[in-house]
C-alpha cells in the first residue's frame, strides 16, 4: 500500500520550522512578565535562559516545541538582549540545552 504524503517536501519543511516572527510579533510573543522572570532566574545557566525563552515564544507563536539546533539566531540574540545575556558564541553553547532540560520547560510552559 502507498504510504499516504499530505505534505509536500517544502511544506513539511516549513511546518516543522522555527516560526518566522515579524518585529511586532516578536515583541508579543517574547514578552517577559514576573512570573516568566521568576522562573528563568533561578536558571544558573544563560544557555537554558535563552532556550526557555525561545520555547516559550516559539510555542505561543505556532503551538508547537523546536529542537535548538532549529532556533533562528536573529530571535537568539533577541533573547540574549531582553535577559542581559552575551551573545558571545552562545550558539555554539546550546549543544548543552540538553533534552532533559528542553523537557522540563516544555512542562513548565505547558502548566
Amino acid at each position: 500500500m502507498p504510504k499516504l504524503q499530505l505534505l509536500s517536501e517544502s511544506q513539511q519543511k516549513k511546518f516543522d520550522s522555527c516560526p518566522l516572527l515579524t518585529a511586532k510579533q516578536k515583541e508579543r510573543y517574547f514578552i517577559l512578565d514576573e512570573n516568566i522572570l521568576e522562573y528563568i532566574d533561578v536558571m544558573r545557566s544563560p544557555v537554558n535562559q535563552v532556550g526557555f525563552l525561545l520555547q516559550l515564544g516559539y510555542f505561543r507563536a505556532s503551538g508547537k516545541f523546536f529542537s535548538n539546533n532549529l532556533f533562528k539566531m536573529g530571535d537568539v540574540k533577541l533573547c540574549c538582549k531582553a535577559l542581559g545575556v552575551e551573545y558571545n558564541n552562545l550558539t555554539d553553547d546550546f549543544s548543552r540545552y540538553s533534552a532533559k532540560v528542553r523537557s522540563r520547560h516544555k512542562k513548565h510552559i505547558l502548566m
